[in-house]
């Protein structure tokens, strides 16, 4: 994934876990421990299904968003928890 993410969630840790959600473009994406998560959206506009045992991170990421945004089927991208921060803008991270 090339380029700054647009909008980024703060992190959320749990059980010695990280998870964020950040959007690039019209596309949000669920990362957990670095690494995108394939079924954690939904394709609807809305907010996400909580249908797999990362549902409990997407909730408290929502609960925890400035916004509630409009979740798309995320694009499968593998990065480690260092790539993925730094292609964040700290100024867009909300």
């Amino acid at each position: 994934m090339g380029g700054e993410f647009d909008e980024m969630s703060n992190p959320i840790f749990d059980k010695g876990h990280i998870a964020w959600a950040a959007r690039l473009g019209n596309n949000w994406h669920l990362y957990i421990d670095g690494i995108a998560n394939p079924t954690a959206f939904s394709n609807l506009v809305g907010p996400p299904l909580v249908t797999t045992k990362y549902g409990r991170f997407m909730t408290m990421i929502q609960q925890n968003h400035s916004t509630v945004p409009a979740y798309s089927r995320l694009v499968m991208d593998k990065l480690t928890t260092e790539e993925a921060l730094a292609n964040v803008n700290p100024n867009s991270i909300k």
